[in-house]
């Protein structure tokens, strides 16, 4: 790797030249590492700005083999982490909170994994980052910090929050938790997502700006979340309760959402300001 010839375009542009290539194709830094030592330096934060730690035999997801070992000197890059698991009796504790503990810089994090894997490192590793962005089964924490006689604010950067797996969730509790939070999504069946979000609309007043409903679509295999506009499931009177549905490949819309794609929050965001604007009717 060097840098003995001078590049032919102004830095900027070759800069932008050669990221184009690495979103096109992520398979391609093993090659645009070793053009030159600046080329290297541009593309591997990008290359490491989203990274998927799956056990699920799911569809294939960039980043799906990394391991921690990549994350020793690379970690830092990492805005966006996914660890995704839900095999029943597997233990991957230590790899669970040793994934947070190397990505100090993440701006969105992603816990799908089982509830016993709340253990004293996750949780403490999950209380030292900024986020913004959240996505976890809140049930499992809970107890976690109770074991550890946590009462105090538990993220008060974040403001987008998805509770997956949602049962019993108590919104004056979440805005103790997230108190700068405007967006909230909840996941599930039945009548329980939809009367949080509704008293979660009440305690929150005018901060909660959208409250998204998170339907799962069995077989369907599309990956950006949609409006549902069937009037059945429009049953809180408030612009900013949004009904979506996303089809199985849900780490796909989790990846393409945090990509700058047409993820749960944009889906909803637009939803919203066409309701108020009167283009639509939910």
């Amino acid at each position: 790797m060097t840098d003995s010839s001078q590049p032919i375009f102004p830095p900027e542009l070759e800069e932008v030249i050669f990221l184009f290539a690495l979103q096109d194709d992520l398979k391609l830094v093993g090659t645009l590492v070793l053009v030159a030592k600046r080329v290297h330096d541009w593309v591997i934060p990008r290359f490491y700005e989203v990274v998927i730690f799956r056990y699920a035999s799911e569809p294939h997801i960039p980043h799906r083999s990394l391991s921690l070992q990549h994350l020793a000197g690379n970690g830092k890059h990492v805005r966006h982490l996914l660890l995704h698991d839900h095999s029943p009796g597997r233990r991957l504790d230590d790899h669970f909170s040793g994934c947070i503990d190397r990505c100090p810089n993440l701006c969105s994090l992603g816990l799908w994994i089982p509830d016993n894997s709340f253990t004293p490192g996750l949780v403490g590793g999950l209380l030292r980052l900024r986020l913004k962005y959240l996505s976890f089964d809140i049930s499992g924490l809970v107890p976690a910090l109770e074991k550890q006689g946590v009462s105090t604010v538990l993220l008060p950067t974040v403001t987008h929050l998805e509770l997956i797996g949602a049962t019993k969730v108590d919104p004056h509790l979440v805005k103790s938790y997230f108190p700068a939070l405007t967006h909230l999504a909840l996941t599930g069946i039945g009548n329980t997502p939809i009367t949080v979000l509704r008293d979660a609309l009440d305690v929150f007043g005018d901060q909660l700006e959208v409250a998204i409903w998170y339907l799962w679509n069995a077989g369907d295999t599309k990956t950006s979340p949609r409006v549902e506009r069937t009037s059945k499931y429009i049953i809180v009177d408030d612009p900013r309760f949004v009904v979506l549905r996303y089809g199985a490949n849900f780490a796909n819309t989790w990846h393409e959402g945090v990509k700058g794609g047409l993820g749960i929050w944009k889906a909803a965001e637009e939803a919203v300001q066409a309701r108020r604007l009167g283009t639509i009717v939910l």
